[in-house]
């Protein structure tokens, strides 16, 4: 007959063993909705980290992918505000994209999202206001795309 402190013993094993499926089982459904958010790309809160430290408020994620023969999307829509840029290169080959705005004939650079050093991946936080503007390879000028940013 196994002794009482052996009993004891695996009792609270068990005890602490059950308690830590209910806590991970309970947090399950937090950690699920923290990635659902990550994919989703909502507006959060530009921290204190800006360059300029007037520039808070919420950040839309959009991306570009450059590609060989264009830039994916070609067409994008977003609202006015902050916008937080990223854009893989899939060329290998391309130092960055240009944002341009376009009113009547005349463009006008806004900025560029440049890849970081030894990376196929870049993004750069911009300020767009409503209007049209050409997106487009800086290697590669006709690769291009439409950002229209709508109320």
């Amino acid at each position: 007959m196994p002794q009482r402190s052996t009993i004891f013993v695996s009792l609270g094993v068990l005890c602490v063993g059950a308690s830590l499926v209910v806590a991970i089982s309970s947090n399950a459904s937090a950690i699920s909705n923290l990635f659902t958010k990550a994919m989703v790309a909502e507006p959060t809160h530009a921290s204190s980290t800006l360059q300029d430290r007037s520039e808070r408020g919420p950040v839309r994620m959009i991306r570009f992918t450059l590609l060989k023969d264009g830039i994916f999307p070609r067409e994008l829509r977003v609202q006015p505000g902050l916008l937080n840029i990223a854009i893989e290169d899939r060329t290998n080959s391309t130092s960055g994209l240009v944002i341009q705005r376009i009113t009547g004939s005349e463009e006008s650079r806004v900025g560029e999202v440049k890849r970081f050093a030894d990376h196929w991946r870049g993004r750069e936080l911009i300020r767009l206001e409503r209007g049209r503007y050409r997106v487009f390879d800086a290697s590669q000028p006709r690769n291009q795309a439409q950002l229209i940013v709508e109320p």
